[in-house]
């Protein structure tokens, strides 16, 4: 069975998952200040170590390069709201409409019946850097993700129980360069932001003090605009080395229960390495979820290789069917013509039998 990989590039580190049968494997390794064939060269140099061939892979976007958005449109026809987004896109960034690419997903209707839709927003230049760093060393982009949404999606497949029906809760995904304010329920990631404290600075309690200040911030921007409630409960998830004194700082500081979400990756505690101080969760359910929920974006120079290799792919079976009906057809002619020529000859025997006899007949 073929693995499955997904690859992050991020500003400091570059992340490579490889699902195996029983636990993926998973290498970090620091690109910071990197050049782009640089990194070309670290992802050719852990595929080797991974012992992996190269193949399609799962681009994952981190957060921090993302520009997501909540909006409210006064409509609750998805074409409509298709039309409306695509009319009003370039006002909420500062690039022109081929530059970028986008996504959304529908999250209900609000009091006054419009619907409420999160945006996320990225530019095509940085998606086309990052699979070119990947074409360049013998990958394939096959598709590309949002980390935020991964990241929840991650935390629910592995703790949805323990969310009520209309629970609210926060998640935050710790990573080396930034952490993910998430709000979502079981069903839906409501908001997201990202703010640029990095998992070694909740290590100290400045690093905590700020981080406690921006969730608050968080929360009252989205209780004014979303809807006016309390979260009942904390994921932390990420990097596991923030974790222990966020825990205690959040249970006093918010009062408010808190659950670790474990990494696909276990670090080793006499060794942790630098994945202790980065988030995994998104690259692992990219290899273990399902593509079609997530929440993607398509550059169509992947696009149209995709639809190049699946009409190549359909062209070489069309043409081994052919191939197969010749060959039948000439396997079946032959054959026929094979008994002909075996009653031709018997017929020819039979005549000459009959000449004999026929001669032997006069002559007497």
């Amino acid at each position: 069975m073929r693995a499955s990989i997904a690859v992050e590039v991020g500003e400091r580190w570059l992340k490579i998952m490889v699902g195996r049968q029983g636990a993926p494997q998973c290498l970090v390794r620091p690109v910071q200040g990197f050049s782009d064939e640089q990194i070309t060269q670290a992802l050719t140099a852990a595929f080797k170590e991974l012992k992996v061939k190269p193949r399609p892979v799962a681009l994952c976007l981190p957060r921090n390069q993302v520009t997501v958005r909540n909006l409210h449109l006064p409509s609750q026809d998805p074409k409509e709201i298709a039309q409306m987004i695509e009319l009003n896109i370039v006002r909420m960034v500062p690039y022109r409409k081929e530059e970028i690419l986008s996504n959304y997903r529908l999250l209900g209707v609000d009091d006054i019946g419009y619907s409420k839709v999160m945006l996320a927003i990225v530019h095509r230049d940085l998606v086309k850097r990052h699979a070119g760093i990947l074409e360049a060393a013998g990958l394939s982009v096959e598709r590309v993700s949002l980390s935020s949404h991964s990241a929840w999606q991650w935390m629910v497949a592995r703790h949805g129980n323990a969310v009520g029906e209309g629970d609210l809760v926060v998640l935050l995904d710790l990573d080396a360069a930034y952490t993910d304010f998430l709000l979502c329920s079981r069903k839906a990631l409501f908001f997201s932001r990202s703010i640029a404290i990095e998992a070694e600075q909740l290590t100290d309690e400045a690093g905590l003090a700020r981080l406690l200040n921006e969730i608050n911030q968080s929360l009252e921007i989205f209780q004014n605009e979303e809807m006016n409630r309390r979260p009942a409960k904390v994921f932390i998830a990420g990097a596991e080395m923030a974790m222990p004194m966020l825990e205690k700082a959040i249970k006093e500081g918010l009062n408010l229960p808190v659950t670790r979400v474990a990494s696909p990756v276990k670090s080793r505690p006499e060794a942790p390495g630098p994945a202790a101080s980065c988030s995994l969760n998104a690259l692992a359910q990219l290899i273990a979820g399902d593509p079609a929920q997530e929440l993607g974006f398509v550059l169509p120079e992947i696009q149209i290789r995709q639809s190049l290799k699946e009409k190549t792919r359909e062209l070489i079976l069309i043409g081994s069917l052919g191939l197969y009906v010749i060959i039948a057809l000439m396997g079946f002619f032959m054959s026929r013509l094979h008994h002909q020529q075996t009653y031709l000859t018997q017929l020819q025997q039979r005549s000459q039998a009959v000449e004999q006899e026929s001669g032997d007949l006069v002559t007497q």
